[in-house]
This record gives C-alpha cells, structure tokens and sequence, in this order.
C-alpha cells in the first residue's frame, strides 16, 4: 500500500463511482511534432517520476481505500489520425471511460494527428490530479517530447491533503464553530430562496452522452477582458461566472429573475500551512453559491460580487469543511452509506460547474504548442461544466455537457450566449444597465 486515500481523494473517488469523473488535460500543437516513440519514452519517464502514476485504488473488506502500487502496468497510448470534424469524439469517449482495469494505471495518453496539426490528450483519474498538478504534469512531457528536456526530479507520494491544513481550519478539532460556520453556509445558499430548476435539463435520462464544445476568446479580446475586468476591480473568474448566469437566465421562456446555483472547484494550495510543489496531486475544494440574475442585470456589478464572495469564502474556511462536513471514511462504494450519499449529490441543485485554472505559463521554448486547455464532464444535476485556461492571451472555455439530458441545440445556445457575454464585456464599461 502506498498510503489510504485523503478524504478529499475520498470524496472525488466516491464522486466517481456515481458518475465517472475523469480530466483531461489538452495541448494543440501546431503540425504533427510529437512521434509516438518519443511519446512512449517520455510517459515512461513521468511514470518513473510520480509514484501516483503507478498506482491503482484499492478498496479493503475493512472500509480502507487506499492507493496501492501496481508494477509493470505503463501508462496506456493510443496514437490515431482524425479529421478536423470529429476530433472531439475520442476526448468525449474519455469522459466515460471509467478506470477500471485493476493492472492499468490511473492516466491514459491520446495522440490524435489531424491533418495540420495534432492534439495531445492526458487523462486522469481524478483522485490522483486536479487541474494544476495536471498541467505540471501536461507541461514536463511536452518539454520532454519537443526539446528532450529532462530537468526534473522524481516526486514522493504526495502528503495526505488534511494533514497541512491549517489548525483554525482543522474543523473536526473545532465542531462547535464548524457547525456554526455550516449552519452559516446554508443560510447563505438559501439567501435567495431555492435555486430554480432548469426545465430544458432531463434529470431522469439514465444514459450519458459528454460532449466537449470549445468556446474562444483570440488573444485581443483575452486581453480585453483581463484589461477590462482590472478596471472594473472584478477578477475573470468573477466576469466568466456572471457571463455563465446571465447565459442560463436567457434560456428560459421568459425574462423573470430567477436565483441559480454555482459550484466552483477551487486550488486550496494557498491555504496550507506548506507548499505541496509540482506533486501530482488534488488539492481542490468545492465552493457552492447562489445568485438573483435580475430581468435586466448589472454584468459587473454582478462579477464583482461572484468574485468577492469566493475569495471571502475560501479564507473562511468554507473550503476546507467541504469534506470535514462528511462521515467519508464510513463511506464504501456500495451499501447504505453509499446509497445516502449518492442521493445527497442526485438532491443538489441544478446549475452551473465552473473551474478556473488562470493564465498558463507559456512555453517559450516550445512554439510549436497553439493551446492549453483542460475539460472535466459535469456531474448528472450539471447544465454543463465550464474549464477555463488561458494561454498567450488566448482565452478558452472548455464546456462540457451531457448531451442526454441538455439538448445539443439549447448547448449551441448557451455557448453562443456566452460568447457574445464576455466579449461585449471586454469592450464595454459598467453604465449600470444590462450588457
């Protein structure tokens, strides 16, 4: 045994059983640089690197689930040649390909080669990366396959992520204020009354479809926007968020306000009494809100206030009684326990999952590299999933959905909504009426 998953890692695992959780990290290169021997060599190398990538989850009779290394098992790489039109199709099938190969590792590798230019496709168990770590991870094998770069270290076992967080946010040491600060979040949540439910979304459709629509900001308008949100002291996130709201209003029949829910994934890092570094690793929390969108809303005031409230929550704590709120380690994949959680989640609200990881570093040593992105499939209560990244300025918003419960044509129409959101936004100053 490695060692007994975290319950963060326990709770995204169990996230998984329910409806499979896989991410996937996405770099678009200019041509076709990356051959497949030199691939395999640097997925060996990383393999050799990160003890997480040999592993496999292991559930024990006595409730243990634990990391457990599994030898000689190399990170599967299935290299194909696409069409500019169905690309997507492989990275879709991805989100459904559960890890379920007791002697396979818990990170898959696609190469599909289009005729002028080709997509590299890391996917993840989402138990051993989030989207940091993953872009690390992403980042060191392009470096590996384009120069023959070699300059890092092999990584230990990533700490259990409850063992650096902070004693005022150890919240089973403190279970009067956790309970408060619980009771608090509730009220919060509920400030609005209850989240409205989203008629154009099937709930009871038991297949699922994931489908993968990129929505682009060239790197003028990411520019744009950066610049106008520091001038309207709203940070991207906060705009993408509002944009995301505002979009979802506009699909209903009629123009009335109506309060929607919100799930951002958060990077906890900064909140840990030590600095985990360039482990593989997840470290993500999961914030949940609510908000009115007005008949005729005010975009930035609207940013502002998403922006602000994430911040305030994250250093609350709100994050890090995510999973101290939850009995996890009575928590098996099957039983009752199991059964009373996956009815917790199936009773969420619907709404919006929106995951930020910033603008990536770019690599100036490899120009052959278009795009950086990442994609995670939205939960079953999920309209879609919204992974955002920027690179050279390039804004993209990978959105996710699940084309048996929200119909391609109405996600045409949130997609298009939203880009026609942010980039009237990335002109337009705050007039305090409706963008």
């Amino acid at each position: 045994m490695i060692r007994a998953l975290d319950p963060a890692e326990r709770f995204i695992w169990l996230l998984d059983c329910i409806s499979c959780a896989n991410f996937v990290t996405l770099a678009e290169l200019a041509g076709q640089p990356v051959d497949e021997e030199t691939l395999r060599r640097g997925l060996d190398r990383l393999q050799a690197n990160h003890p997480l990538l040999s592993a496999r989850v292991v559930e024990a009779d006595d409730g243990t689930v634990a990391f457990y290394r599994e030898e000689g098992a190399r990170i599967p790489l299935h290299v194909e040649e696409r069409s500019e039109n169905d690309w997507q199709a492989p990275i879709e099938a991805e989100f459904n390909a559960r890890f379920d190969d007791p002697g396979r590792p818990l990170m898959r590798c696609n190469l599909l080669n289009l005729p002028d230019r080709s997509v590299l496709a890391l996917t993840f168990h989402h138990a051993i990366a989030d989207g940091r770590s993953a872009f690390v991870l992403l980042y060191d094998l392009l470096r590996f396959c384009l120069r023959g770069t070699d300059e890092t270290t092999p990584q230990g076992v990533p700490p259990p992520l409850h063992s650096l967080f902070p004693p005022e946010f150890r919240w089973k040491d403190h279970p009067e204020k956790a309970a408060e600060l619980a009771q608090q979040m509730m009220g919060e949540l509920f400030r609005h009354g209850p989240p409205a439910e989203l008629p154009f979304l099937c709930h009871e459709e038991p297949t699922r479809k994931p489908r993968l629509k990129q929505i682009r900001l060239d790197a003028a308008q990411g520019r744009q926007l950066l610049e106008r949100c520091r001038a309207e002291g709203a940070s991207v996130h906060g705009a993408i968020c509002a944009a995301q709201l505002i979009a979802t209003r506009n699909l209903f029949e009629n123009e009335d306000a109506r309060t929607l829910y919100l799930m951002c994934p958060a990077d906890i890092r900064p909140y840990l009494t030590s600095d985990m570094g360039e482990q593989l690793s997840f470290c993500t929390t999961f914030l949940r809100s609510t908000y009115r969108i007005e008949s005729q809303p005010a975009f930035w005031s609207l940013a502002r206030e998403i922006g602000g409230d994430l911040k305030h929550r994250l250093q609350r704590g709100d994050g890090h009684l995510t999973y101290a709120s939850l009995p996890l380690d009575q928590i098996g994949s099957s039983g009752p326990a199991f059964d009373a959680f996956a009815a917790s989640v199936d009773q969420l609200p619907a709404g919006s999952n929106i995951s930020n990881v910033g603008r990536m570093p770019t690599l100036e040593d490899c120009p052959e590299v278009i795009s950086i992105s990442g994609a995670l499939c939205s939960l079953p209560r999920h309209l879609a999933s919204l992974n955002v990244s920027s690179y050279k300025d390039e804004l993209i918003i990978n959105m996710t959905f699940d084309a048996a419960k929200f119909a391609p044509e109405m996600a045409d129409l949130l997609a298009g909504n939203l880009q026609d959101l942010l980039g009237k936004a990335s002109v337009e100053r705050e007039t305090g009426a409706a963008i």
